[in-house]
């Protein structure tokens, strides 16, 4: 095996084990708390 194609092979391994991991998937109820904590202006009903 070449030298370069070694150190491609060997980049691209470490690429993939240093990968983040996605966030915690919050549920829907959760979601819509956290995005009307953010926006609370924007979310009120305007009487």
């Amino acid at each position: 095996m070449s030298q370069s194609k070694n150190r491609a092979e060997n980049e691209d391994k470490i690429r993939k084990q240093t990968q983040h991991p996605h966030e915690h998937i919050t549920s829907l109820e959760e979601f819509a708390e956290e995005y009307e904590a953010e926006q609370p202006s924007q979310n009120k009903p305007q009487s």
